[in-house]
């Protein structure tokens, strides 16, 4: 299951889902409450994100119960990634945490990424805006074109108030005490060149997790524009399929996928991402 960040949507992991998919594993991806046609909750915090996702990986869940899932995190999903690990460990066989923080103090560089976003929407930006201002600090220029129109394509579709209430959010977490009673295999993920979640941090954050691991990648990974079967999501699918860090189950590959989007079940009512691979006949 993989879990945007502040200025995503399920859309931003498209490529990584489709990938997956056709890799053989069941890939989703959702939308936080309050992004696309998911509601918003209240109040707006990690406690009530982490608890929506729960429900979504109980929902999507076999009808004999539900099975742990790896768990990909990027940015502030990658904290709510945090939660429902600490939170319901029986739920999550793997981390996978991308370009985000254990903590957000005051001052940091998370923390004045949130100021300036706060600071356009006070100016009276709309989304278009400022995804035309703050794109040009997370991309590299070495990303691909069509990751970057993605990118700026999701960001300009987040409602306004709901990024302002994911940016103040960030402020109220900090996880740092807790990272050593994540017993799960943990992948960290960091942009060698990324200033809002620099190396160093994730690299803290894997010394505090029993067992974990890092690995940087030359662009930013602050603002995620992976398409189709780059290093970086073949970096992930290794780690999920590796034995003996707690493989995840793979299904059956047919030879065409099902698209699935849109859709708000009523049982729990987020919106995600799916590529299903049905099985040939």
């Amino acid at each position: 299951m993989l879990l945007h960040g502040a200025g995503g949507g399920f859309r931003s992991f498209a490529p990584q889902v489709e990938t997956l998919a056709s890799l053989g594993f069941r890939a989703v991806a959702w939308n936080m409450p309050g992004y696309g046609l998911s509601p918003p909750i209240e109040p707006y915090g990690f406690k009530g994100l982490a608890e929506s996702c729960i429900a979504l990986i109980e929902a999507l869940a076999p009808e004999g119960g539900a099975e742990p899932v790896a768990l990909v995190g990027h940015g502030l999903g990658g904290m709510v990634a945090q939660e429902v690990a600490l939170r319901r460990p029986d739920l999550v066989r793997q981390l996978v945490l991308v370009a985000t923080a254990a903590a957000v103090a005051p001052g940091d560089a998370y923390s004045r990424h949130a100021a300036q976003g706060l600071g356009w929407l006070d100016e009276g930006r709309d989304m278009t805006a400022i995804a035309e201002a703050l794109l040009p600090q997370l991309v590299s220029p070495r990303a691909l074109p069509a990751g970057v129109q993605l990118a700026r394509h999701v960001l300009t579709q987040v409602h306004a108030a709901t990024w302002r209430r994911a940016l103040q959010a960030l402020s109220g977490f900090d996880r740092r005490a807790a990272l050593g009673h994540i017993h799960v295999p943990t992948l960290l993920v960091a942009g060698a060149q990324d200033t809002v979640a620099p190396p160093a941090v994730l690299q803290g954050m894997a010394a505090a997790v029993s067992g974990a691991r890092c690995v940087s990648w030359p662009m930013p990974a602050t603002c995620r524009t992976w398409s189709g079967r780059t290093s970086s999501t073949s970096c992930c699918w290794s780690f999920c399929a590796t034995p003996g860090r707690g493989c995840i189950e793979q299904a059956t590959v047919g030879r065409r996928l099902t698209r699935l989007q849109d859709l708000p079940p009523p049982s729990f009512g987020y919106t995600y991402w799916e590529y299903t691979s049905p099985a040939p006949n």
